[in-house]
């Protein structure tokens, strides 16, 4: 049987130092790991390369410094390497790729201003990064929808970017049992190929993209972004605000459930609402979220992530029962202890409360808030009394090792006094 032509396939950042290169079959150690048998077009200094010692196709290289916010177009060449049985590469240039770790805004940014308003990057290869979401983790959405979505810290429009993939990155939960309170898993998805479809950007696996844990960083979820029904649907869900949103963490306020479908074959229930306008959405609730509702029911707030399922039509995918808030209640208290990150249902931090108005009563509290957390904080240091506001959870997430012998609220503020 022929051979196939030997050609470089894919070059892709790993990080701000380091360019996978993926060849069509195994390469020569000695060609593949000489730095001097690789160029780039913008003319990157390249000190090193490793070939992967478990698949001889991946080669490694340490390079400068990319920027990844400059949004530099680059190209790989690798003329003087060679195949394993001594082949030349008939085809040495890699396809146009974004140096460093991505801006997802940038990538955002139309290249038109006019539906279906695809990014300025459609076709090049690039690779992004985000921390947790507070919601679950991308495997779950990946299991259930074939996607996840990555999210700038800061939120809101132009800061979330849906990911194409059927991969996993092993060891999520693992990672985060083991943090150190204040910090969050970081994950870095490398190597899809930006495209647009019907009307939305993506970040799409080819076959070659890698998904891996990166260095933790501070816990910062994305605040929910406040949006009213009619900014995405109907006649709005072709504008540049609806493309703007997509894969946003949002959130819905004083919402009444107007219709209730029957759950789909994979377990999951679509409800349709609205807020302060007429025009109605669908929010599709993953297979965990089990709160009980109704055909009228009013909610404090739904929380969610923007998704185009088909062109010109937005819906809201609800990951977590805390996120479909029914009623809010004011409690005051002190902070006695202040810990997390570690439950198996929930990344985040959970405290108790001493309340004031029930002497030797306590309850426990959850965020996955930054500022929430800090406040919480600042009232465990201190000893500052605190008003908290929240829904009390009849099912909340299991903690490590047992079960809550105390009542469990999702708060959703916290006032801090001045003086204990």
């Amino acid at each position: 049987m022929e051979k196939k032509e030997p050609r470089l396939m894919i070059a892709f950042p790993k990080s701000e130092t380091e360019l996978r290169v993926v060849f069509s079959e195994a390469v020569d150690r000695k060609s593949a790991e000489n730095p001097l048998n690789y160029r780039t077009r913008s003319g990157m200094k390249i000190f090193a390369a490793h070939v992967d010692p478990n698949d001889p196709q991946r080669v490694s290289l340490v390079t400068e410094p990319m920027n990844g916010e400059a949004m530099e177009v680059d190209v790989l060449q690798a003329p003087g390497v060679e195949t394993r049985d001594g082949r030349k590469l008939v085809h040495h240039d890699s396809p146009e790729f974004i140096q460093g770790i991505a801006s997802i805004p940038e990538i955002q940014r139309p290249a038109i201003n006019e539906f279906p308003f695809p990014s300025r990057f459609v076709g090049k290869v690039a690779s992004a990064s985000c921390g947790k979401d507070g919601g679950v983790d991308s495997n779950v959405l990946i299991n259930t929808f074939g996607f996840a979505f990555i999210h700038m810290q800061n939120g809101g429009p132009f800061n979330s970017l849906k990911i194409v993939t059927k991969q996993h990155i092993l060891g999520i939960a693992e990672a985060t049992r083991v943090l150190r309170a204040g910090q969050t898993v970081h994950v870095l998805w490398a190597g899809g190929e930006i495209r647009n479809v019907d009307g939305e950007n993506q970040l799409v696996d080819t076959g070659y993209m890698e998904g891996s844990i990166i260095a933790p960083t501070p816990l910062k979820s994305p605040p929910p972004f406040p949006l009213r029904t009619d900014e995405i649907a109907d006649k709005a869900s072709r504008s540049l605000r609806a493309t703007a949103l997509q894969g946003v963490v949002v959130q819905f306020e004083d919402v009444i459930i107007d219709r209730l479908l029957p759950s789909n074959p994979d377990g999951l229930r679509t409800i349709w609402f609205h807020n302060d306008t007429d025009e109605q959405l669908p929010a599709v609730l993953l297979d965990n979220v089990t709160t009980v509702l109704s055909v009228g029911q009013r909610l404090k707030y739904l929380r969610g992530i923007v998704h185009q399922p088909r062109a010109g039509e937005y819906e809201v995918i609800v990951e977590l029962d805390q996120h479909l808030v029914l009623s809010d209640t004011e409690i005051f208290g002190h902070v006695t202890l202040i810990e997390g990150y570690d439950l198996p249902d929930f990344q985040g931090c959970h405290a108790l409360i001493n309340l004031r108005d029930t002497p030797g009563k306590i309850v426990a509290v959850l965020t996955s808030e930054y500022k929430l957390q800090s406040l919480l904080e600042t009232a465990f240091q201190t000893g500052a009394l605190i008003a908290f506001w929240g829904e009390y959870l009849n099912e909340p997430p299991t903690p490590r090792g047992g079960s809550w012998a105390v009542n469990v609220y999702q708060i959703n503020g916290v006032i801090v006094y001045d003086r204990p």
